[in-house]
C-alpha cells in the first residue's frame, strides 16, 4: 500500500500535459566571422575521435561538465567536440554534427541539410561558474572557424524560445531565423513538428 502512494504522488507530479518551442537559426559561414575576444586564460581544442579525449584525460585535464561516458558515446557515435578549457579543466562542449548518424545525438529537429557542404550542432554546455563571460560566443566562433576550415559553407542550430540568454549571445553574429520547432508533451511521449519560413 505504501509503495502505491508512492507511485501516485509521483504521478501526479509529472506535467501531464507541456509545450515548448524552438527557434531554428542558420548561419552562412562565408560570411565575414571577425570577432575580437581574449583567450589568454583559455584552451580551445577539437576532439575528433575517442582517441583524442582519452589523450586528454591521460595528460591530466579534469571534466568540469557532462561526464566520461557521455563524451564517448557522442564521439563513438561520429559527433566532434569542441571544447574550451582553463587550468586545463574542460569548462564548455559544443557538440558538432557533419553527418546524419551524427545529427541523430544533438539535433532532433527534422532539418533537411546537405551534408556536403552544411553542418548543425547542439548540446552546447558552459559550467556555471563561467557563464556571463562570453564563453558561448568564443565557442561559436571557433566552431565557425573549424567548420569553414573543413569546407562547409553553413550552420544549423535551435535554442528553446524562452532562452532568452542564448538567442542574446548569438545576436552578435547575425544569425537568419530559418523556422521554428515545436514539442507537445503528453506524460513521457514527445510529438515534434518543424515549420520552416
Amino acid at each position: 500500500m505504501k509503495m502505491f502512494r508512492k507511485f501516485l504522488k509521483k504521478f501526479f507530479l509529472i506535467k501531464l500535459f507541456r509545450f515548448r518551442k524552438y527557434i531554428i537559426y542558420s548561419k552562412d559561414l562565408t560570411d565575414n566571422l571577425s570577432y575580437s575576444y581574449d583567450t589568454s586564460e583559455l584552451e580551445i581544442k577539437n576532439l575528433d575521435n575517442t582517441s583524442d579525449f582519452e589523450n586528454l584525460l591521460n595528460f591530466g585535464y579534469k571534466i568540469k561538465i557532462w561526464d566520461k561516458n557521455l563524451f564517448l558515446k557522442y564521439l563513438n557515435n561520429k559527433c566532434i567536440a569542441i571544447i574550451i578549457s582553463k587550468n586545463m579543466e574542460i569548462i564548455h562542449t559544443r557538440w558538432i554534427a557533419t553527418n546524419k548518424y551524427s545529427k541523430k545525438m544533438i539535433e532532433p529537429w527534422p532539418l533537411k541539410i546537405n551534408w556536403n557542404n552544411s553542418a548543425c550542432w547542439g548540446n552546447a554546455l558552459t559550467h556555471k561558474d563561467y557563464r556571463g563571460k562570453s564563453i558561448n560566443k568564443i565557442s561559436y566562433y571557433e566552431c565557425s572557424k573549424y567548420l569553414k576550415g573543413i569546407g562547409k559553407r553553413k550552420v544549423f542550430w535551435t535554442v528553446q524560445a524562452k532562452n532568452k540568454s542564448n538567442h542574446k549571445s548569438y545576436l552578435i553574429f547575425n544569425p537568419k531565423i530559418v523556422g521554428f520547432g515545436y514539442i507537445i508533451s503528453i506524460l513521457w511521449v514527445n510529438f515534434r513538428y518543424s515549420r520552416f519560413i
